[in-house]
C-alpha cells in the first residue's frame, strides 16, 4: 500500500505496462499462483507468462521435504493455475524440476499432468526441464545435486511424450559441469559444457531459454550466463542454428499453423497449415493473423479485426499483441532490420555508420555479451515508434520437429563449398535498453543467421536432397518444399543461393544482355489510361 497499489499483483500489471509503454520490451510474467481473472488482467500487458509445475510429488510437502511450508508449491494449487491460463488462451511456460527428491516416476507422473493439460487447451508453448543447483547457506545447501544423465533422461522422456512439435529448453548457466556422459562425478570440468550442451540439443531440447546481455540471473545469480559464441558454436557442432525470439514461441501467432484457437486439441503445423490460411483470409473478429505484418499494415485493417486469441489486442496500437505484430518477420522470429515497404534504406544505412562508429568507440567485450550491437535511428512517424524486442530468449532456427542430423557426405560438400559469400550485415532485435532517438540490435546477416557467430558449417540433409533433385533430374518442388527453401537461414540460405546460381549457370550460361532504350513516362499512376 506503501506504493499505492493494493497488491503485488497490481504492481506487476503497472511494471509490466510501463515496461511494454517506455522500453519496448516485450515482458514474461511469472507471477506464481493466480485466478483466471487475473491471469487474463496481466494478458493485456505480457507477450507471455508462466508457472513451472516443479513436481506432483506430495512427499516433498512433508517435513524435511524441498516444498516443506511452501504451500505456493502445492501440485494441486499449481495445476489450477495453469489450467485456468489454458481458459484464458495465454501463451504459457511451465516445467519440472530434476534433483529435488523427486524419482523418475514422479517426473513422469508431473509431466503427464502437464501434457493433459496442454492436450485439452493447448497452450503450453514449452516445457522447462531444469536441474537442481544447491546454493550456500539454503535449507538445501547440503542436497546432493543431480548427476547429468538424470537431466538428459527427463528432456528425453518430455521430448517422447510431448513430440516434436513442443518446446523444450533446458537453462544453459544451470548445466551441470562433470562429464558430459552423465558419470554424476559432479567433477569440476569447464571444458566439458560445450559437450553438455551438444548432449542436451541431442537428448531433445530446442531451446536454451533467456539469455540476457545486461542483467544476470536473479534466480541463479551465482551462474553466470554463457556468452553467446560459447552457446552458438556448441549449437553449430549440433548441426543447429541459434537464433533470438520473442518471448512468444511463432507458432502461437497464427503464422505458420499453431495452436489457433484455445480449448481446443492444437493442431500440428503442417496439417493445419492450409486450413488455417483459408479461413485467415476471412479475417473474422478472434481469428489469428491472416499473412504477414506487412501485409497488416498495408490493407490498414483494424487489430481488433486481425487478433488472435493468445494476445491481446484491446489497447490497438498501443496493445501488446501489435507490439508483437511489429517486432516478428514472417516466421515469427525477430525481424531483421526495420525497413518496411515504402520507407527508403537511407535512414537504416546512416544507422549502420552511426553503429560502426560506436562499436569501433566500445570495443571493450566485457561490456556486452552479444555480438556487433549497433543502433539504428527509429521507424518515421509513419511507421511504428520502435521494433519491441523480447528477453534475449535463444532458440534453434529449426525446432526439432523439423531438424535431422546433420551428415556429410561428397554431395553436401560440394553444395556448401560452392555456397555465395554474403556477409552484408543487416540489423534486428533484441535491444536491451531504450535510448531516445536510436534502438540497440543484435546485428543479423542477410543470410539470416546471427553476425558473427559460429553456424553450421553443411545444409540441412533435406535441403541438401532438395536441391540434388533440381539440380540433377529437374525435380518439381511442392509448395511446402519452395516454402522450406525460402525460409532458409544459414548454410542452407547459402545452398538454395549456390544453387539457384548453377541452375542459372545452366540454363542461361554467363552471359548477362540488356536492352537499349528510351522512356517516355507520361505517368506513374497505372490507372490513368
Amino acid at each position: 500500500m506503501e506504493m499505492g497499489f493494493g497488491s503485488t499483483l497490481e504492481y506487476v500489471e503497472a511494471v509490466a505496462k510501463a515496461i511494454l509503454q517506455e522500453t519496448g520490451l516485450l515482458p514474461h510474467i511469472n507471477a506464481g499462483i493466480m485466478s483466471e481473472l487475473e491471469l487474463r488482467k496481466l494478458k493485456k500487458v505480457s507477450a507471455s507468462q508462466g508457472l513451472m509445475l516443479e513436481s506432483t510429488s506430495l512427499e516433498l510437502m512433508h517435513p524435511g521435504g524441498a516444498h516443506h511450508n511452501c504451500p505456493d508449491k502445492d501440485p494441486a494449487s499449481r495445476l489450477r493455475t495453469i489450467e485456468a491460463a489454458g481458459r484464458a488462451a495465454v501463451p504459457y511456460t511451465s516445467g519440472i524440476l530434476v534433483g529435488i527428491g523427486d524419482t523418475r516416476s514422479d517426473r513422469l507422473h508431473a509431466l503427464a499432468c502437464l501434457h493433459r493439460l496442454n492436450e485439452r487447451y493447448g497452450h503450453i508453448q514449452e516445457l522447462i526441464i531444469q536441474n537442481f543447483r544447491r546454493k550456500p547457506a539454503t535449507a538445501m545447501a547440503a542436497w546432493p545435486e543431480p548427476p547429468f544423465d538424470e537431466l538428459l533422461w527427463a528432456v528425453a522422456v518430455a521430448r517422447i511424450m510431448f513430440g516434436p512439435h513442443m518446446n523444450i529448453q533446458a537453462p544453459p548457466n544451470l548445466t551441470p559441469l562433470e562429464s558430459a556422459d552423465g558419470g554424476g562425478s559432479g567433477a569440476f570440468s569447464l571444458d566439458a559444457l560445450p559437450a553438455a550442451w551438444q548432449a542436451l540439443l541431442k537428448a531433445g531440447i530446442n531451446d536454451w531459454g533467456g539469455i540476457s546481455p545486461i542483467t544476470r540471473d536473479f534466480v541463479n545469480p551465482e551462474k553466470p550466463w554463457p556468452h553467446l559464441s560459447s552457446l552458438a558454436a556448441a549449437t553449430a557442432a549440433a548441426g543447429k542454428l541459434l537464433l533470438p525470439r520473442l518471448p512468444v514461441y511463432p507458432s502461437f501467432l497464427g503464422l505458420r499453423g499453431g495452436p489457433s484457437r484455445p480449448n481446443c486439441h492444437p493442431a500440428r503445423p503442417e496439417e493445419a497449415a492450409a486450413a488455417d490460411r483459408e479461413a485467415l483470409a476471412t479475417r473474422a473478429p478472434g481469428t489469428p493473423l491472416a499473412g504477414t505484418p506487412a501485409e497488416v499494415a498495408a490493407a490498414g485493417t483494424p487489430l481488433e479485426l486481425l487478433s488472435c486469441p493468445w494476445l491481446d489486442f484491446s489497447g490497438g496500437r498501443d496493445s501488446v499483441g501489435a507490439a508483437v505484430l511489429r517486432s516478428i518477420d514472417s516466421e515469427g522470429f525477430l525481424r531483421a532490420s526495420a525497413w518496411v515497404a515504402g520507407r527508403p534504406d537511407v535512414d537504416e544505412q546512416q544507422g549502420q555508420i552511426q553503429g560502426q562508429r560506436e562499436r569501433t568507440q566500445h570495443s571493450d567485450p566485457s561490456s556486452i555479451s552479444v555480438s556487433n550491437v549497433s543502433p539504428l535511428p527509429p521507424p518515421p512517424p509513419a511507421a511504428s515508434p520502435c521494433l519491441p524486442a523480447a528477453a534475449a530468449s535463444m532458440t534453434m532456427a529449426t525446432p526439432i520437429a523439423a531438424a535431422e542430423a546433420t551428415t556429410q557426405t561428397a554431395e553436401t560438400g560440394t553444395i556448401a563449398a560452392a555456397a555465395l559469400k554474403l556477409t552484408v550485415p543487416r540489423e534486428s532485435v533484441p535491444m536491451p535498453r531504450w535510448r531516445e532517438g536510436r534502438v540497440w540490435r543484435v546485428a543479423v546477416c542477410v543470410d539470416g543467421a546471427m553476425e558473427g557467430m559460429q553456424r553450421p558449417a553443411d545444409p540441412s540433409p533435406r535441403v541438401t536432397r532438395l536441391l540434388e533433385g533440381v539440380l540433377s533430374g529437374g525435380r518439381l518442388l511442392q509448395r511446402d518444399e519452395v516454402e522450406l527453401l525460402l525460409r532458409s537461414r544459414g548454410a542452407d540460405h547459402d545452398a538454395v543461393c549456390a544453387a539457384a546460381d548453377e541452375l542459372r549457370r545452366r540454363t542461361c550460361g554467363d552471359t548477362v544482355s540488356y536492352v537499349v532504350n528510351r522512356n517516355i513516362n507520361y505517368t506513374n499512376v497505372c490507372t490513368y489510361k
